[in-house]
């Protein structure tokens, strides 16, 4: 039967080959996740997370690249995961000045 998520965290955050752009390390999502929800928006900004740009992604194959972002700007990088029984809280947010 399935449980409710445990709270995410994201694994790492680096900046990707091309300018704008970063990949995020997800957890292994199992069989417990079906899919993420990575929120990204600018680092001054004080809205929750679902304000931000909302990326689903079906699995956490490899780093999932993010990009379309600005060199020079701190954005903030948080994820949640979705499984039968629900979706889970907001991780812990990550912040990264893009190159």
């Amino acid at each position: 039967m399935a449980q409710p998520l445990q709270p995410l965290r994201i694994k790492k955050v680096k900046h990707a080959e091309s300018s704008g752009s970063v990949y995020l390390t997800l957890p292994p999502a199992k069989r417990l996740i079906k899919k993420f929800d990575i929120s990204v928006r600018e680092a001054d900004s004080e809205l929750p997370p679902e304000s931000g740009r909302v990326i689903p992604s079906a699995g956490s194959k490899g780093p999932v690249l993010i990009d379309g972002l600005t060199p020079g700007k701190r954005y903030i990088f948080q994820i949640r995961g979705q499984n039968a029984v629900g979706t889970s809280d907001w991780s812990q947010p990550v912040s990264l000045i893009v190159v």
